[in-house]
């Protein structure tokens, strides 16, 4: 695309043409264009006759500066600057310019680059950077860039906010200088495996030294981008979770405390969802009801309550669920492990609305012994009660049996035998002695009764009255005794002793009226306090137990809670005086000794007496 005149001979067309960057060819005193290449006609829109008639200033944008001076001489200059386009477009354009002997003429030759999308790449890269640079120094974690040796090549604003100092002060220092001694191997170890491991992120958490030299924890993450040829290092972002890890370890304190009381307590506490399966319990309920705490998750409260108490709890759970925030207290029965029944007493708040809680939270205790203990609280003082009126009764009426008595005897000796009246009155006399014997009893239940205690050997008296105990029970009924040598001595009135075991063997043949089994077992006794034991309410102490079992009807809960009244009787009217087991009562009671018994409906009932034990060699009488 060269004019042709004899100027252009001297350069070399296919070389000329083959350029694929404009060139042209200017006259140094005019300015004016004298030859171009194919590649300058299409970047530019002229036709070849236009460029002949345009001056390089017309190429060029209005404010262009002047080429420099040196390109005239000979010297090649390397510039940038806008070119305009036949259709008034500008664009970048990086030129090298030179001198040119053209045909004898002074002239200069440019070789132009249209540097657009250099330019539209170099403004982006400029424009990522400063984003890249803002995001990094705006960030609340730190950045840093180290060398595959440790060595640290870029530190962010934030790195130095972490840990001080400013952010150019520690490159070329060591990585690991401002890590805590202790956790410097792991630091090393997490390096090396992100170094063996390029890309893939290395997890860590260490502490690190303030410039204050106070301790601070960083939670790091590793990642190797040596071979990117953008990075050419490993990336170390971290932050500061010195607070959150203070936070957490308090929180860890607090729940450990929390858990440490939850643990320990003697109440457990149950969380329950809203149809009253259990969420979650603490382990203080094996102690009180043998049960594993994951054994009751997942299971409905009420399968372990007595089935009398289903409908009271039930009332309550209702409530709780009606009033959020109030504490509702309530006493029932669950059933432990074991199959006993123990009561509880549970206070229960309705914390469903409560974020982390989102259950009806129940602190439960255990007051079984506390309810027996009131029970036989209630029942002492019935006994009391009755024990004062039998006994008030008992004296008053004596003191009339005395008189019908003594003036039975004097009306007795002034009628002689066979007279008219006489068999009257010896009527009247048994009548009176059965009533007098009838007061004995009762004085005996009421301890008023005076007794002739001696040292007595229980296991003998058992011994002696078997035989007769054969004859009282009968045939249907087999009797076996147990006498666990050695026994120790008992003191007691040993008249009352033997009327108490012939009035238990009375009521367990009255129990067994299809017969059955009757056993008399004697034996020391030793009660430790320490030691858990069936009757509680029997103090510590040595003691000779004679129980008393048979194999009969047995008694309700409503029954034995009155066993021991006088007058009350489970026989039809006109059968027994419902005096008994209210004299075997009195004279357990009078002889400083307890009473247990222990029944159930079809499996029997057994008496225990427990008389205190006397030291060896204790004196008779």
């Amino acid at each position: 695309m060269i004019p042709p005149n004899p100027s252009a001979r001297g350069l070399h067309r296919a070389f000329f043409e083959a350029v694929p960057q404009p060139v042209i060819v200017v006259a140094c005193d005019t300015s004016v264009v004298l030859a171009v290449n194919a590649a300058a006609l299409r970047q530019y829109g002229y036709t070849p006759e236009e460029f002949t008639r345009l001056t390089l200033a017309e190429l060029r944008a209005p404010d262009a500066p002047p080429w420099p001076s040196g390109a005239d001489a000979g010297e090649p200059a390397a510039l940038v600057e806008l070119h305009r386009r036949r259709d008034g477009s500008l664009f970048p354009a990086e030129v090298i310019a030179g001198a040119l002997d053209f045909g004898g003429r002074a002239a200069r030759v440019a070789i132009v680059a249209d540097v657009t999308e250099r330019r539209r790449a170099e403004d982006g890269l400029r424009a990522s950077e400063g984003r890249f640079r803002a995001l990094l120094e705006n960030t609340s974690d730190g950045v840093l860039l180290v060398a595959r040796d440790g060595t640290v090549l870029y530190r962010s604003q934030s790195a130095a906010r972490i840990l001080g100092y400013t952010p150019t002060e520690r490159v070329g220092a060591g990585a690991m200088d401002l890590i805590h001694p202790e956790d410097r191997p792991a630091a090393r170890e997490a390096l090396g495996r992100a170094l063996a491991t390029p890309g893939e992120p290395i997890a860590l958490e260490v502490r690190a030294v303030h410039e204050t030299r106070a301790v601070v924890r960083l939670d790091c993450v590793l990642v190797n981008r040596l071979e990117e040829p953008a990075v050419r290092a490993v990336v170390v972002n971290y932050r500061d979770v010195t607070e959150a890890r203070q936070a957490q370890e308090a929180l860890s304190d607090s729940e450990r405390r929390f858990r440490a009381l939850v643990e320990n307590s003697s109440d457990f506490i149950t969380l329950l969802d809203r149809s009253g399966v259990t969420l979650y319990a603490s382990p203080p309920i094996t102690r009180v009801l043998g049960y594993e705490p994951l054994e009751c998750v997942g299971r409905p409260a009420r399968e372990l309550l007595h089935p009398d108490d289903v409908a009271r709890t039930a009332a309550v759970f209702t409530a709780c669920l009606a009033r959020p925030g109030v504490t509702i207290t309530a006493q029932y029965r669950c059933r432990h492990k074991d199959g006993t029944w123990r009561t509880l007493e549970s206070s229960s708040v309705n914390r469903f609305d409560e974020p982390g809680v989102e259950a009806l939270v129940t602190n439960t205790r255990d007051v079984t012994e506390i309810h027996r203990l009131e029970e036989q609280f209630r029942q002492v003082q019935k006994m009391d009660a009755v024990g004062r009126l039998a006994g008030g009764v008992a004296h008053d009426f004596n003191n009339l049996l005395t008189a019908i008595l003594g003036y039975g005897d004097l009306l007795q000796r002034d009628l002689p035998q066979g007279a008219r009246g006489r068999r009257h009155l010896d009527e009247l006399r048994k009548a009176a002695e059965c009533a007098a014997t009838l007061t004995r009893q009762l004085l005996a239940f009421s301890r008023k009764q005076v007794l002739v205690p001696a040292v007595i050997d229980l296991g003998a008296v058992v011994a002696d009255l078997a035989d007769m105990l054969r004859r009282l029970i009968g045939e249907d009924i087999v009797l076996s005794t147990r006498i666990h040598a050695p026994v120790g001595k008992v003191r007691a009135d040993r008249g009352q002793v033997e009327q108490a075991i012939l009035n238990l063997a009375v009521n367990a043949r009255d129990a067994m009226p299809s017969g059955g089994g009757l056993t008399l077992e004697v034996q020391d006794d030793d009660v430790d306090g320490a030691v858990p034991r069936a009757h509680p309410d029997v103090p510590p102490g040595r003691y000779v137990r004679l129980t008393v079992s048979d194999t009969g009807t047995g008694m309700d809960a409503e029954t034995r809670s009155r066993v021991f009244e006088p007058f009350f009787t489970t026989k039809p009217p006109g059968v027994g005086t419902g005096l008994g087991l209210s004299i075997v009562y009195g004279v357990v009671k009078q002889s400083g000794g307890h009473i247990a018994v222990c029944s159930e409906p079809g499996r029997g009932t057994t008496f225990q007496l427990y008389l205190p034990r006397l030291d060896a060699g204790a004196p008779p009488g």
